[in-house]
């Protein structure tokens, strides 16, 4: 799930890590930066290593994320 956070934001807000904390702070996502920046750290890691992600946080891979939000 919070690969699929980091891509949206990347995607739709901005990318980087100060963007995806501002996103999670004012969107009630995070209660603190440190929160953030656990979620995007976690998720833009993963996302990363299982190749769906690229290392900017967009999507890599659109074939499965397309397949796993329309589960």
């Amino acid at each position: 799930m919070t690969g699929y956070l980091v891509a949206y934001v990347s995607e739709n807000i901005d990318t980087g890590r100060e963007s995806f904390i501002e996103y999670c702070l004012n969107n009630g996502l995070a209660g603190t930066p440190n929160s953030a920046n656990a979620i995007y750290q976690v998720g833009k890691g993963d996302g990363v290593f299982l190749k769906i992600l690229k290392n900017d946080g967009t999507v890599m891979d659109w074939e499965f994320m397309y397949k796993w939000v329309n589960c």
